[in-house]
């Protein structure tokens, strides 16, 4: 079932609710910190969990370039297990080179 608040919150993770919006998060730092100009430098995660028509969940995981705000890498699957996530990461390094930063959704009331 699609309702607003689902749809709300797809928005918020692909940023495309500007902070007037109408699905605002409150207590999040109004000042994510400042954009990178530079295509690699910085890059945000974050893992996302729905369910399926049949009630079955998976999770997402999902890495953003914060400059250039392409995704370069996205998990999905019933378990994402440490072990894996870690993989990716290490086989983006060999391909794209390491980021300065890496920065990380700290509020779970998404």
């Amino acid at each position: 079932m699609v309702n607003r608040k689902r749809i709300e919150r797809f928005a918020r993770v692909g940023h495309l609710l500007g902070a007037a919006g109408p699905a605002e998060v409150r207590g999040a730092d109004p000042d994510p910190g400042p954009r990178t100009e530079w295509s690699h430098e910085r890059r945000s995660m974050d893992f996302v969990r729905d369910t399926l028509a049949d009630g079955r969940s998976y999770r997402m995981w999902v890495l953003l370039d914060d400059a250039t705000r392409e995704v370069p890498l996205v998990l999905v699957d019933h378990s994402l297990p440490p072990g894996r996530v870690i993989g990716a990461l290490e086989t983006l390094v060999l391909v794209c080179g390491r980021p300065r930063a890496i920065v990380c959704e700290t509020d779970r009331s998404l």
